[in-house]
């Protein structure tokens, strides 16, 4: 029956519910239904009117269950064989259960290495993940604890004035140091290139003056050598 108290039927190889009573199944033979008279829902033989005359199919009414029609069956159980349920979750069996690969194998993850239960590449032990997101998780509530502390001495107006005149304390010598590292180191090796460049400049003219002079010798030598 369902909720509203009405009548349906459930195909037990299909699972199909309908309003309406099948005559027949497909790919079972058809049982004509007698004409014959009936006495209280019984034929004259005594066969119920409501029955089908089949070897390979049966049809059954539902009992006052939730199930309404065209829900679907209940699931079978998996086996337990290949599966451990503990505090009502299903883990895989450790027998069939393959090895788990690394998410990232060429460096270090905290998701492969949560329980510390595996080694790196080279065998040695590693600070595992829990640990690690263990002591994120303490410093924020140290964190928290020392903003709690903070509005509740309603002193966080203070701290935040005090951080920026710190900061801009900061950025004040930062500043100092960029104009004297600009005028007293950047500035003097500009001048000495600008200086280099030009002693540079006249060592080559001079060079070029002292080729002349040492080709016009060579060319009196030579004269002189070829007049005696």
């Amino acid at each position: 029956m369902s909720p509203q108290g009405r009548r349906y039927y459930v195909n037990t190889f299909t699972n199909e519910t309908t309003w309406e009573r099948p005559s027949s199944v497909p790919g079972t033979p058809k049982s004509p239904v007698s004409q014959s008279s009936a006495v209280n829902g019984y034929h004259v033989s005594g066969t119920p009117v409501h029955q089908l005359d089949s070897g390979h199919m049966s049809l059954r009414k539902s009992s006052g269950g939730p199930q309404a029609p065209g829900s679907p069956a209940a699931p079978r159980r998996q086996s337990k064989e290949s599966s451990l349920t503990i505090n009502c979750v299903t883990f895989p069996h450790p027998d069939v259960m393959p090895e788990q690969q690394l998410l990232k194998p060429s460096e270090w993850s905290y998701c492969d290495y949560f329980w510390a239960d595996k080694k790196d590449s080279q065998g040695n032990n590693t600070v595992s993940g829990f640990e690690i997101l263990l002591q994120k998780q303490l410093k924020g509530k140290q964190m928290q604890k020392e903003m709690a502390e903070f509005v509740r001495e309603s002193t966080l107006g203070e701290a935040w004035a005090q951080l920026k005149k710190s900061l801009a304390d900061e950025a004040e010598v930062h500043l100092k140091f960029s104009s004297k590292l600009q005028s007293e180191v950047e500035k003097p090796l500009l001048n000495f290139r600008e200086n280099f460049k030009k002693d540079m400049k006249k060592c080559d003219h001079h060079i070029a003056d002292l080729r002349k002079h040492l080709a016009s010798r060579y060319a009196a030598v030579e004269k002189v050598g070829a007049e005696n």
